[in-house]
């Protein structure tokens, strides 16, 4: 492109940048980050000093693409910047430019009381390039006043915890005075140290917390459980507290064997829906753990919509070649068309061309799953195929019937493909 032409495209999408629809103002904001060069340098400053925040939100994102890495002053300048969603711009571009090399001004911007976005662009700087002998720097910011650095600060802490900052992450997660955001990061810093022998602290604060605790604690039950657990977890699966009862799931689902399948199938009766639905989850990923895509089939024919949701699901990702003979078995099920629409989406998994009269077969005589079949049909389809395929198709896309307008889908794919690849 001659620089006179970029010239011109540089001012084009600059204006355009401030376009009163936001689709076109998007777009031109992706087009200026992707076309920017060193050489705009100057330009993009000049942008950066604008009284238009649009101008100084992009300048401040293409800067990160055009800045040395030691030129970083003038991104920590507009960590003052009047709008805050301008700082936190220049936060993540100071973050994404930082290097081993900038340790000394990291720890300066740390000490700088007045600005809490200096603070925290420091913070997550140090994150990105911590060592061993930072930890006591981070700690010390656990406590402090400002909740956006507590927050930050435990972000990167997880990254370092030891087990002997058990004591002081319970304190957090327990403090019902502390914003939840920054409790839930307590609650997945421990999960990193939590051992068995945490068990009964885990179980108290599923019973004892507020909700949006607990919740989140849920998961660190099964990180910790072995097969001697197992009492343990099916008396906590009748208990009345529900995240006692979710976390008792996810626990059996790690050391699920096959004696536990109805017990599983038991708590998707759960009254509580979101006990149902994990309940769910675990029913399905056990049976296919433990039973293949023999027991994901046989899912499908339960009479919990739900759990055939869940089969329908995992069935594609477990499918193999060698299992075509039991799909195609499942597409004569003309009664169930959740089984049938499964068989269509893990056919397209594994189909080969030799499956193509198949599909059409089902693209025609089947409403419920013709658009799973259109999916696969361009799938398999070669351009040998090209003639017959859109005669038969758009014969067939005569009209406005549902199945009429997934084969007009399947014609304007299939053309596409064949004559419009661009």
């Amino acid at each position: 492109m001659k620089d006179v032409d970029r010239e011109k495209m540089f001012e084009m999408i600059k204006d355009h940048l401030l376009h009163e629809m936001e689709e076109i103002s998007n777009t031109a904001f992706e087009i200026f980050m992707r076309i920017v060069k060193p050489e705009d340098k100057g330009k993009i400053i000049e942008m950066l000093h604008s009284e238009n925040k649009v101008y100084r939100k992009a300048s401040i994102r293409a800067l990160g693409n055009v800045l040395n890495l030691d030129d970083k002053n003038i991104i920590i300048e507009m960590l003052n910047d009047k709008d805050k969603e301008i700082r936190w711009e220049a936060v993540e571009t100071f973050v994404r430019l930082v290097n081993p090399a900038d340790r000394d001004k990291i720890n300066e911007m740390l000490s700088s009381e007045n600005n809490v976005c200096s603070r925290v662009a420091a913070i997550k700087a140090l994150g990105k390039i911590i060592k061993h002998n930072d930890r006591d720097k981070i700690i010390k910011l656990l406590s402090d006043e400002n909740r956006a650095v507590r927050e930050y600060a435990l972000k990167v802490f997880v990254n370092i915890i030891k087990p002997e900052d058990r004591d002081m992450i319970l304190k957090i997660l327990q403090d019902k005075d502390e914003e939840n955001d920054i409790r839930v990061d307590a609650v997945n810093a421990f999960r990193k140290i939590a051992k068995r022998e945490d068990h009964a602290i885990i179980l108290r604060i599923l019973q004892e917390e507020d909700d949006y605790i607990a919740k989140a604690t849920t998961r660190i039950f099964a990180d910790i459980v072995t097969d001697e657990d197992k009492d343990d977890i099916l008396d906590m699966l009748d208990n009345t507290n529900k995240y006692v009862r979710i976390a008792a799931i996810r626990a059996l689902r790690k050391i699920a064997k096959t004696d536990d399948i109805n017990k599983l199938k038991e708590m998707t009766l759960d009254d509580e829906e979101t006990v149902r639905q994990t309940a769910i989850y675990a029913y399905s990923d056990v049976t296919k753990n433990l039973f293949g895509i023999d027991g994901i089939i046989n899912l499908l024919y339960d009479n919990d919509f739900d759990i055939q949701e869940s089969a329908s699901e995992i069935l594609p990702t477990i499918v193999k070649p060698e299992d075509r003979d039991k799909i195609i078995n499942m597409l004569s099920n003309r009664r169930d068309h959740c089984v049938r629409e499964a068989a269509v989406v893990a056919l397209g998994k594994i189909a080969k061309h030799e499956d193509i009269r198949t599909i059409l077969d089902i693209l025609h005589s089947d409403k419920n799953v013709s658009q799973a079949a259109v999916t696969t049909l361009e799938k398999i389809a070669k351009h040998e195929d090209s003639e017959y395929l859109l005669d038969d198709l758009s014969k067939k896309a005569q009209g406005w019937s549902e199945k009429q307008r997934n084969c007009f889908r399947a014609l304007s794919l299939l053309d596409k493909r064949f004559y419009c690849p661009y």
